[in-house]
């Protein structure tokens, strides 16, 4: 089994995303950023990432709306997995 390299990560605070970058670049991960749903569509159609991390709640961009414009089943495989942190009353 290949080892997940490339990581993108997709959210609007840019605080959450350097906390991220900086954890998982410290794992030996390639980290990319996109701080919005749109900036991370576009750098996601035109690199190959392992990991998709990205913002439940980004304001331009539905995480499902993401799903079908990138993910296709020919393209990439592996199950869809979703999870949520934080405040559960926002």
């Amino acid at each position: 089994m290949e080892a997940i390299k490339r990581i993108l990560i997709i959210d609007d605070e840019a605080d959450i995303t350097i906390l991220l970058k900086h954890v998982l670049a410290e794992a030996s991960f390639d980290v990319e950023v996109a701080l919005g749903g749109q900036q991370g569509l576009a750098q996601a159609s035109a690199t190959h990432f392992d990991i998709v991390l990205i913002d439940m709640k980004v304001p331009d961009l539905k995480p499902t709306d993401f799903i079908t414009k990138v993910i296709s089943p020919p393209r990439n495989s592996l199950p869809e997995s979703t999870g949520r942190t934080g405040n559960n009353n926002c």
